[in-house]
């Protein structure tokens, strides 16, 4: 599996989401498997670097992680810090401007947040290098 894409969620601007499409090669970009990485707002528009602890919700208000695989039309699953979490994201560095590098690693245990219990939790290991192509004040205007 690997980052189709990497962009700021339009549709939630409340906080800054940076959304990574994840893609086997199979699902047309941006159709699968997506990466969230929800920062807080109060950041403003800084650049974020090294390790930021990944906490179960409350305590989360830094960094939420959520992990989504979606099913067509049906509910998708999601994992992230809503009930449980832990781990920590490395952060090379992720800017907020247009061609501001993301460059992250990441290993985090998520739990599931659907409501429906999961058969386990999930264990995200990976690493970013991507470039955002629109910036968050264009995304979220």
């Amino acid at each position: 599996v690997a980052a189709g894409f990497v962009r700021w969620d339009e549709s939630d601007c409340t906080d800054a989401s940076l959304l990574v499409g994840l893609t086997d090669g199979e699902c047309p970009t941006g159709v699968g498997r997506q990466l969230v990485f929800r920062l807080d707002r109060d950041l403003g528009e800084v650049r974020l670097y090294g390790a930021v602890p990944v906490r179960p919700a409350p305590d989360d208000e830094l960094v939420h992680v959520e992990f989504r695989v979606p099913h067509g039309s049906a509910r998708p699953e999601v994992w992230g810090t809503c009930a449980g979490a832990e781990g920590t994201l490395y952060v090379g560095e992720i800017g907020f401007a247009e061609g501001d590098p993301v460059r992250a690693d990441f290993s985090v245990r998520l739990t599931d947040c659907t409501g429906e219990a999961a058969e386990s939790d999930v264990w995200i290991d990976g690493s970013l290098d991507l470039v955002v192509p629109m910036g968050f004040a264009a995304a979220c205007r």
